[in-house]
């Protein structure tokens, strides 16, 4: 089912909106509880948490403002605001992507600080001072405010190249935004030096968040068991919940283009020798791009903090009993970011689309051999139907089609 690009523009619109009211009443209800529900031994902490929680907020009104909106393709990011009371013009949009990229890196700069500030009181003699700690934070939005600054004049104009790439995404085909500006890093240029310094302040933000979090953990080993009981859970607490703001995790729906295909067809490579069957598979990016264009596959794609993460790789098919449901192909997982609930996160979006269709069912199989994806479907509620009904699977493979296709 196809929509007008007024119902897409206007949808948009609305759910930014949405997004806005709810992060501002959660960010709010996190300051009041800050305010005034903090036990004092942990004040400390929770002006991180409140500096992590203000920063979002200034993100959150930001998006609002410019609503802006990213589409990297074919080797090429644009960007532009989507706002429609925001003004349409290049000037504009070059200054309104500059402040959001700003307010966007300044949540990522922000995760370190109660990293460096846990480190301070625990892995330190003397804990960082609030000096410290401002200066820190305040050196890294200098640096960001240059990089922004710098930002607009790495990107250009609309042309029509650039146009007919964008184009390419079936969202724009007929709603071609006139105000967006377009990123080229395709060659060694002012761009990909760009890119590279992105590059570079998430890794040193990420870098440090691992390597505090690293010496942190094994400090806590060393002095858990001297550690009342109640303090003991407490940092186990904290700590989960420091994992948790570290990881930002997109799951979306693959697009029928030959950038979300190499994301899937290399999962599937990966998967195939996992599987111990490198050999099967045989499709191509071109092959699968095609098949997404025409709705005989769907993929959820996930991401963690950019990066390609996992899929699940799925289709429609009936049931003469209780009618349309999906067959999920693929689950698979990167083995880098196993273990982080994302698998669950993935079937969780099937079953929210099986309800929102009334579909009865999501079918799948699984090697016998694969314990720990048994378990997880286990855990997850899944009933083993060779166990319980007796079901066996079966195929005819190309050569036994040909045979009984051809047969007199």
């Amino acid at each position: 089912m196809s929509h007008s690009p007024n119902f897409l523009r206007e949808f948009h619109f609305w759910y930014e909106i949405t997004i806005f009211i709810i992060s501002w009443v959660l960010g709010w209800m996190v300051l009041l509880l800050i305010m005034f529900k903090t036990p004092r031994s942990f004040r400390g902490y929770s002006h991180m948490i409140a500096l992590n929680t203000v920063v979002d907020l200034i993100y959150s009104l930001t998006d609002l403002i410019t609503m802006e909106t990213v589409d990297l393709h074919g080797g090429i990011l644009y960007m532009f605001p989507a706002n429609p009371y925001f003004p349409t013009n290049i000037i504009s949009a070059r200054w309104a992507s500059s402040f959001w990229i700003f307010a966007l890196y300044m949540t990522i700069m922000a995760l370190p600080m109660q990293f460096m500030y846990r480190y301070g009181l625990l892995c330190r003699d003397k804990p960082f001072t609030a000096k410290h700690l401002a200066g820190t934070f305040g050196s890294s939005l200098v640096y960001l405010a240059i990089h922004c600054y710098i930002f607009k004049f790495t990107f250009k104009s609309p042309s029509p190249f650039y146009t007919k790439i964008l184009a390419e995404n079936p969202i724009y085909t007929n709603d071609m935004p006139s105000d967006y500006i377009a990123g080229d890093a395709r060659e060694l240029n002012a761009m990909f030096v760009h890119f590279a310094d992105c590059n570079l302040i998430i890794i040193v933000c990420y870098g440090a968040v691992f390597w505090f979090g690293y010496q942190i953990s094994q400090t806590l080993k060393r002095t858990m068991g001297s550690l009342s009981k109640q303090t003991a859970a407490a940092q186990k607490h904290i700590t989960r919940i420091m994992a948790l703001q570290q990881a930002m995790v997109q799951i979306r729906q693959a697009l029928p283009n030959l950038e979300d295909a190499g994301y899937i067809m290399g999962l599937v490579r990966e998967l195939a020798e996992f599987e111990k069957m490198p050999d099967h598979v045989k499709i191509d990016e071109k092959t699968m791009a095609a098949d997404l264009e025409r709705d005989a596959v769907r993929v959820k794609l996930a991401f963690v903090n950019g990066k390609i993460a996992g899929m699940a790789l799925y289709f429609y098919i009936y049931s003469s009993w209780e009618g349309q449901s999906i067959h999920m192909e693929d689950l698979y997982i990167k083995n880098e970011f196993r273990r982080q609930g994302l698998a669950r996160l993935l079937v969780k979006e099937l079953a929210k689309e099986a309800s929102e269709k009334k579909m009865p069912r999501i079918n799948w199989t699984v090697l016998d051999w694969n314990t720990n994806a048994r378990n997880f479907y286990h855990k997850i509620g899944a009933v083993n139907l060779t166990e319980k009904e007796g079901w066996l699977g079966y195929r005819l493979t190309s050569d036994g089609i040909k045979a009984l296709a051809t047969e007199s």
